[in-house]
């Protein structure tokens, strides 16, 4: 007997008029399971005045529950606390006052190991900073001395109870310094996204219900991982935000490599719209990052991590 199971990704692009893209993988479960592209949604070929009634429509008859977005569905330390304001120095928050101390943890063996041992520091440090990751992988060891200049940068600027969430750490702690390397981006919650988009998510899922339920991943943390994975290449990065006739092949072939490597069956026509449509390719790696979840191969995040944010393994 085959069984089915469906995930979602949904990216919303722009302000007020902003477009609206959304794709539905199934898994069809037998004695080879495989994801299919099941649905794709696309506001660009809707007209402007139905494009919000079309998408809500689309998810409504997908029986699809579950969906991945990038927008935080949860809210800043901040805005969820109810005591009269201390200021950020004097916060009481027991999360809050964690993270800090995870920081301060970070900082302080850093400091010590440079103090103790400093030309074994500038070594480990120097060969930081001369790592090439074009060619190979370095794996992340932030939780321990030498911690690079842009990562320390980034903890001393301090955590912001009123910007950040617990996830932010985490991803700086496991990924900042591949992302900043290779993909020249540095994570924050409510940085990549604008006000604008997070109010019209919150509107959306007033309208949709406590049916559909909702995830949060990064399209560039799940692009790492496919690298790191070797799933995919640094060339298959091309024109990843763009079109051109020059990034058209390289967007087929990153595709292919998906279907290659993870399972994964798409008509032509479904590749075509994923290739023409600069946003698609943003709600395809979301649901991506929902079939990890789905077949339990998300990372496990820390007890003082509260976000409900995949972070997939391919």
């Amino acid at each position: 007997m085959i069984r089915t199971e469906k995930i979602g990704g949904i990216f919303l692009s722009g302000g007020k008029t902003g477009g609206y893209f959304g794709v539905i993988l199934e898994l069809y479960q037998a004695d080879d399971s495989r994801w299919v592209v099941k649905s794709l949604f696309d506001s660009q070929k809707v007209a402007p005045q139905k494009k919000e009634e079309e998408f809500i429509n689309w998810i409504l008859n997908s029986q699809c529950q579950r969906f991945v977005t990038d927008i935080p569905p949860s809210k800043s330390f901040c805005e969820r606390c109810e005591v009269i304001c201390p200021g950020e120095q004097g916060c009481s928050d027991p999360s809050v006052k964690k993270i800090k101390k995870i920081i301060e943890d970070l900082l302080g063996s850093d400091l010590l190991h440079s103090s103790v041992r400093p030309k074994d520091y500038e070594r480990k440090r120097e060969a930081i900073k001369s790592y090439d990751h074009k060619r190979d992988w370095r794996s992340e060891i932030t939780d321990m001395p030498p911690l690079s200049p842009s990562f320390k940068r980034k903890l001393k600027n301090n955590f912001l109870p009123y910007w950040h969430r617990s996830i932010d750490l985490y991803i700086w702690i496991n990924f900042h310094d591949n992302l900043l390397k290779v993909l020249n981006y540095s994570f924050d919650s409510f940085g990549h996204t604008s006000l604008m988009i997070i109010k019209r998510f919150e509107y959306l899922k007033n309208i949709l219900g406590n049916s559909i339920g909702f995830y949060e991943s990064n399209t560039n943390v799940v692009l790492l991982q496919l690298l790191k994975s070797k799933i995919i290449s640094r060339g298959h990065l091309n024109g990843m935000r763009f079109l051109d006739e020059t990034t058209i092949d390289d967007k087929k072939s990153l595709i292919r490599n998906l279907e290659k490597n993870l399972n994964l069956f798409a008509y032509e026509s479904d590749i075509l719209d994923l290739i023409l449509g600069p946003k698609m390719i943003n709600a395809f790696l979301l649901a991506l990052s929902g079939c990890s979840k789905i077949q339990g191969m998300s990372e496990e995040l820390p007890d003082w991590c509260e976000e409900d944010f995949i972070i997939p393994n391919f």
